[in-house]
């Protein structure tokens, strides 16, 4: 009963993860040259976990819409709920009462500050004064012990530079035991660029819309760049262009665009797992990993 009770568990977050990696984002973009003039914007997966939406429309405000987690973002719900916790503060404050207590704190923060500097003072041992050094002079007045002790000072600042030259020796050779330019074939690996441009093109192709609709009558008064607007359009996306009149002598734009599509985030997880799993790719996360290691172990403070 307990195995069964555990597999019964694993199976509904399985479920969840496929319904969740397999629920589309959908996206829709509206635009329209026709009075009144209007344009909009929709991004939605899983209703309100991630929904962006913007739209305006001539003689009206600007709508905007942004929901992250289902928490309002962006938007007249945000606005709202911002306006009611600024009320909910003016309210309940007590400016009065704030001063007189932040005075107190400050006050007994300062109290405190002094004993513990006092108990310190009062705590810490008093150092015995070192006796002087006993210094000889000859009948010329000169210091008997004077070369000795300034030959004692050389020593000590000889063996402070060659420590200090070991030290450099070493960090260099710690240093020098890692190539600094371990990135250079992978930058010159053409394999590489060919794998992460087949990863932009699979998520390309994924991502164009389902559905684009264009009508109406365009023109920028221009019979030139008309003919080549037209050949190029008519090339490129003749099955597009049925509803579309283009007008070679008159400045006009009268019609509206539709565009509908939806992108699962399974297939870029899927597309994404490939690219990291290519030969060129691991090859270079793995040298970009064995640097980041010895950087850290040769930096350690």
């Amino acid at each position: 009963m307990h195995v069964t009770g555990i597999a019964i568990v694993l199976l509904v977050i399985l479920i969840l993860i496929v319904g969740i990696l397999f629920s589309p984002i959908t996206y829709s973009v509206e635009l329209s040259s026709r009075k009144p003039y209007r344009a909009a914007l929709k991004v939605q997966w899983l209703g309100r976990v991630f929904r962006i939406h913007f739209a305006y429309e001539s003689g009206k405000p600007f709508f905007k819409e942004v929901y992250i987690l289902r928490q309002a973002k962006l938007g007249a719900t945000r606005d709202y709920e911002e306006w009611l916790s600024r009320r909910v503060q003016e309210e309940t404050a007590d400016g009065f009462s704030d001063d007189i207590m932040d005075e107190a704190k400050s006050e007994k923060d300062a109290n405190t500050t002094a004993d513990a500097k006092v108990q310190q003072t009062a705590s810490k041992p008093v150092e015995a004064a070192k006796p002087a050094e006993r210094v000889r002079f000859d009948k010329d007045g000169t210091p008997l012990d004077a070369p000795k002790r300034a030959a004692a000072e050389t020593a000590a600042q000889s063996e402070r530079v060659e420590e200090d030259a070991s030290k450099t020796a070493e960090g260099k050779q710690a240093d020098d035991g890692f190539d600094k330019r371990w990135f250079m074939p992978h930058v010159k690996n053409v394999a590489l660029y060919e794998t992460l441009l087949l990863f932009i093109k699979r998520c390309y192709h994924h991502s164009l819309p389902g559905h684009v609709r264009l009508e109406g009558r365009f023109g920028n008064g221009n019979p030139f760049d008309m003919g080549i607007a037209a050949a190029t359009i008519y090339s490129l996306w003749p099955e597009g262009t049925k509803e579309v009149e283009l007008d070679y002598s008159n400045n006009v734009c009268l019609g509206s665009l539709d565009v509908k599509g939806r992108m699962y985030p399974g297939v870029f997880a899927w597309y994404g797992t490939l690219f990291v799993l290519a030969k060129p790719v691991r090859s270079f996360l793995m040298d970009a990993l064995k640097f980041a290691r010895h950087y850290k172990k040769t930096h350690k403070k």
